[in-house]
């Protein structure tokens, strides 16, 4: 049994009353949480939400447990009675903690079966190891890699995630290896990996030196490739986040751009003229072509 297991049941309650449509009730409960929890045993408060994170049965749970444990974590409060001694919770907290939850929330990235929930749980990972840096979670880049292979399209979706909110994770790989991985995740069976990935790649790039981005041009014509299966399936969300993606790099680095800007310009064009799609999705490829000229 965990050491979390009690704590976490009696968190649980009063994560109900945090989720009240009474103002009064949720108030009290925000009282509750900070001066019964947080400011006096913060540590069980970060273990008790990751047990819920991992282990709890309702989605609603360890979805909310998720938020949660982002939000408090890196929370500024007094260590002292002066304002310059305020520390985050996370960083109160010893070693063992730490490694506690982490330990927790991969459990949760490997087992997590609600897509709403996994997307929280990506975040709250990626908010860990930002505010740590790269190097303090050494199980996290081996655990990822291995979501990325996974026959499972929610764990493949997940690493690309993560990767997109943290694409330093990628920076000591060669630019061969990671035109390599993404190459593989652009021409996935499913279309949530193939737009996560093409996320990532657009931040990896934008993470990249000046150095570094002509050796990622290789990668342009694949990550173009997922733009087509989207208009095609009828995905308008999914090619307006892909449209939106591009623009973000075409911004930073339109040189990249210039071997496939002629096929880019024409799908752009298309879609900026189809009556068929909505005013946002043709909006946004409209965007494109300007960013681009």
């Amino acid at each position: 049994m965990s050491s979390y297991e009690q704590t976490a049941a009696l968190l649980k309650g009063l994560m109900s009353n945090l989720m009240s449509t009474d103002n009064n009730v949720r108030s009290q409960a925000e009282t509750a949480l900070n001066s019964e929890w947080r400011d006096v045993q913060p540590q069980t408060l970060l273990g008790s939400l990751a047990f819920l994170v991992h282990r709890d049965n309702e989605a609603t749970a360890r979805a909310f447990a998720a938020v949660l444990l982002r939000r408090i974590a890196f929370q500024d409060v007094k260590a002292g009675d002066n304002k310059e001694d305020e520390r985050t919770v996370w960083s109160m907290v010893p070693n063992g903690v730490h490694q506690a939850v982490k330990n927790e929330l991969l459990g949760a990235l490997k087992d997590e079966t609600d897509r709403g929930t996994r997307h929280k749980l990506c975040d709250t990972i990626s908010e860990i190891t930002n505010n740590e840096g790269e190097n303090e979670w050494a199980d996290l880049l081996p655990a990822l890699y291995a979501c990325a292979q996974d026959g499972n399209a929610s764990l493949r979706e997940s690493a690309y995630r993560v990767f997109s909110s943290c694409p330093y994770l990628l920076s000591g790989q060669s630019p061969d290896s990671v035109n390599s991985a993404f190459g593989g995740a652009f021409q996935d069976g499913d279309a949530t990996v193939r737009l996560a990935a093409l996320q990532a790649s657009v931040q990896y790039i934008l993470a990249a030196t000046d150095k570094q981005r002509p050796a990622l041009a290789p990668m342009m014509p694949q990550m173009l490739g997922v733009l087509e299966p989207l208009q095609r399936d009828g995905d308008e969300d999914g090619l307006t986040e892909a449209l939106s993606a591009l623009i973000e790099a075409a911004e930073e680095t339109p040189k990249l751009f210039r071997a496939v800007l002629d096929s880019l310009v024409t799908f752009a064009t298309a879609i900026g003229k189809n009556d068929a799609l909505e005013a946002t999705t043709r909006q946004t490829a409209m965007e494109l072509l300007v960013t681009l000229a």
